[in-house]
Parts: C-alpha cells; structure tokens; sequence
C-alpha cells in the first residue's frame, strides 16, 4: 500500500470565509484551528443558537460543548476542508490545574468533559501545552531573513521579566 499523507494549514483563530475558501484553493486538505475566538464575529452566527445572551456567554464558559465542536468541525467541512486538529483550549480552561489554584479539580472534570466532547464530535486531535507561562519568548518582532518578523527567546532578557504569577511557586505547589 503506498504511503500517504495530507496537507493542512494551520493556526487559525477564526474562521473567517475568505481564509477557508483560499484553503480550499489551495488544495490542501484540511485546517488547523489555534484556540478557536468563539467571540469573533465570524463564529457568532452558530453561536447564537446555543448562547441566547450571545458569544460572551461561550468565552465565559469553562469548558467546549458538544454541538458548538460539531458546528465549528461543519463550518469547514462547507468548504471541503477536514478540521485536522485544534491546537489549545483557551488558558481559563486550566489556569488554575498549572498552579494547584482552589477550582483546580473542576477545571480537570471540565477539560475531561472538553475532551469527550471533541472525539463525540469527530475532532480527534487536540494539541496542548501545560506551561504556566504560556509559550516563552522574549520578543515577538526579532527581524529574520527577508525583513520577517518571529520570535526568540534570549534567557538573559528573560531573567528581567517580571514575574508572571505574582510569586515564585515551588515544584510540590505544582
């Protein structure tokens, strides 16, 4: 059997018409979807129904639900494009579990919930990262080849951040 695989773009965090349809263009297969914006415009026509005080309400939430993952996973497929994955759940999804906060075990019972309601609704990758301070870069901007704009980590730079939680928590806090 020969080996196959497919293309994907990535790191969406709208889905707005004009990006899916340049996809489908593209010809590539499929999408992935960074921290899906429920709040964005774009999502808040198949947000409405689920949400009567509108997306607020969603970003509020604590964890995904079933059918806003099945309408996020068809608002592709409209476009002949397959929802690869999506890469993190938003922070106040397990903020709380990363330092051993009070509400911690509500946040593991729903980051559970949020991950049977992603297999249920056939999205079944789910990248993660369980890094208090989030992705660590000391710039955002760092000039690189052709005048393109990425991100670095210097360490020596990093030593003068503040702290990011206030105070420094021990390894058994963890």
């Amino acid at each position: 059997m020969p080996l196959t695989f497919r293309v994907a773009v990535g790191q969406f965090k709208e889905l707005i018409p004009d990006d899916l349809a340049f996809c489908s263009q593209l010809g590539v297969s499929g999408i992935t979807v960074n921290r899906p914006d429920f709040s964005a415009p774009s999502c808040r026509n198949f947000l409405a129904k689920h949400y009567p005080y509108g997306p607020a309400d969603f970003t509020k939430s604590s964890k995904w639900d079933f059918m806003d993952l099945v309408n996020l996973r068809r608002r592709v497929e409209n476009f002949g494009l397959r929802l690869e994955s999506i890469e993190n759940v938003p922070y106040h999804f397990y903020d709380k579990v990363l330092t051993g906060a009070p509400g911690r075990d509500e946040q593991i019972d729903n980051y559970c919930e949020t991950l049977l309601n992603l297999a249920r609704a056939g999205i079944r990758i789910l990248g993660y990262h369980f890094a208090p301070n989030l992705v660590w870069r000391t710039s955002t901007a760092r000039p690189a080849r052709g005048r393109a704009g990425v991100t670095a980590f210097d360490m020596d730079e990093a030593h003068l951040a503040p702290n990011t939680h206030g105070r420094v928590f021990e390894e058994a806090e963890m």
